[in-house]
């Protein structure tokens, strides 16, 4: 097997034993794991007797009652001695079983020591992966703090996943959140700080999404402020109800880009269960960002359904003076593609002119990207306006990299002279940069263009 095959395969079974870690609670002992608290994963007995077994391999004394009564001093001989036990022939939950046993016979102190012999092991890589994953988990049971001191300081650059850092901070924000996010806020370099704060919030959302919540609002207000923290609970959040979710992203402060996505995300899904519900959860909201968010939610999965049904339903609202701009966007973009005429005939439909054009701007793009052909006889019967020019310029962006004399001709049509430089010139720069021969070409030969405009494209 190859070093780089040894270190993927170590690398999955590391994450499986974390997997495995997080389904029992989050401890190998049976000590809590999360917020809520852990659950044991063996019987007692079971217990003892694995515990045993780990004596008679590391050299400890136990008592009928599983209490440890002599605890040899631990040196590098002996560890090297208690990994290569590791990895006797046996199924991977073996394995596994081994190095849970073996770490538990450890005490803080033991734990650098152990770490030096995992690097050390760089001639067997799965060896030295599955020794330091278990080691990080232990070690942040019982000195979490200690565990990071270690990591960051003996942290080697590279790698394509942070194993050691991801399973210390889930240990560590399961067991005591407000410690751990009190550390990582301390750390000097921003991508380590997010990257363990990213976690904590991840461990903890998983059981206790309104405790992390709480949490979050008077621990890491910035979380909640950058939406990081929206992101991490609605997709990390286990076995909660869509509309729960949708509300408790809803009361967090600010609202803005990774929150109302999320908000979005999760009305999508609660009107997948209950449509009215969610549908009339959304229109009583009051913050205008909030609600555009919940409506264009339920919305897309109404349009995707059942589009004519969805249509009726926003005409309606609008005629009660319901802002429909973020719905014109998702009904326009998750109407059927195979009757676009339908999309266009309801787009047309709409009361006002922003509305149109954010129909009519989605709708040009996404026949710019699939049905180009139509998408240009499509806005060629359109009225001169906003709506059009915007249909027009994100259809252009769609076709510019295989057309880039028809995009230029599109280009030149917008009605809106500011909109039709900057689209014009974004048009000569793209086909420049592709096919510099070509665009000199056309732009030296076109009747399309006056002197003025060739001049102004080619920056004279």
């Amino acid at each position: 097997m190859s070093p780089k095959s040894k270190y993927l395969l170590a690398t999955a079974l590391v994450l499986i034993a974390w997997i495995v870690g997080f389904m029992m609670g989050g401890a190998f002992r049976g000590q809590p794991g999360n917020v809520q608290g852990g659950v044991n994963a063996h019987s007692e007995a079971t217990e003892q007797a694995l515990r045993r077994e780990a004596g008679k391999r590391v050299g400890t004394v136990e008592a009928s009652d599983g209490e440890q009564t002599k605890r040899e001093p631990w040196d590098r001989a002996r560890l090297e001695v208690a990994a290569k036990g590791l990895m006797r022939e046996g199924s991977i939950a073996t394995i596994f079983r081994r190095a849970i046993l073996l770490m538990d016979q450890l005490g803080p102190e033991d734990f650098p020591l152990v770490m030096e012999v995992g690097e050390g092991r760089e001639d067997d890589s799965g060896l030295s992966e599955i020794i330091r994953g278990f080691c990080t988990v232990r070690w942040a049971e019982l000195d979490p703090k200690a565990a990071a001191e270690y990591l960051l300081k003996n942290r080697k650059p590279g790698g394509w996943i942070d194993i050691d850092g991801h399973l210390l901070w889930n240990t560590w924000g399961g067991k005591d959140p407000a410690a751990a996010v009190a550390f990582a806020k301390g750390m000097t370099k921003p991508g380590e700080r997010d990257s363990a704060l990213k976690v904590i919030v991840q461990t903890m959302a998983r059981m206790d999404p309104d405790g992390a919540l709480d949490f979050a609002k008077l621990h890491a207000p910035e979380m909640l402020a950058k939406g990081e923290f929206s992101r991490e609970l609605s997709e990390n959040a286990m076995a909660s109800r869509h509309e729960d979710m949708a509300r408790r992203l809803a009361s967090i402060p600010g609202n803005e880009g990774a929150t109302t996505s999320a908000i979005r995300a999760a009305s999508i899904r609660w009107a997948e269960t209950d449509r009215t519900a969610a549908l009339d959860w959304a229109q009583s909201l009051s913050e205008p960002t909030v609600r555009d968010a919940a409506l264009a939610g339920v919305y897309q999965q109404w349009f995707r359904d059942k589009p004519q049904e969805a249509a009726s339903a926003a005409l309606a609202e609008a005629r009660n003076g319901g802002d429909l701009d973020a719905v014109a966007s998702v009904g326009a973009n998750g109407w059927p593609l195979n009757d676009w005429q339908g999309a266009a005939g309801w787009a047309e439909k709409l009361p006002t002119e922003k509305e149109r054009t954010t129909a009519y701007g989605a709708l040009g793009e996404r026949l710019g990207r699939d049905k180009p052909q139509a998408g240009a006889q499509w806005m060629e019967a359109l009225p001169e306006g906003p709506a059009k020019d915007e249909a027009i310029a994100r259809y252009v962006v769609q076709v510019e990299g295989e057309d880039g004399a028809g995009a230029m001709a599109w280009a030149l049509t917008i009605s809106d002279e500011k909109k039709r430089q900057e689209t014009s010139h974004r048009v000569v720069k793209s086909w420049f940069e592709r096919s510099p021969a070509s665009a000199f070409e056309w732009l030296q030969s076109s009747d399309t263009i006056t002197p003025e405009q060739r001049g102004g494209l080619l920056g004279k």
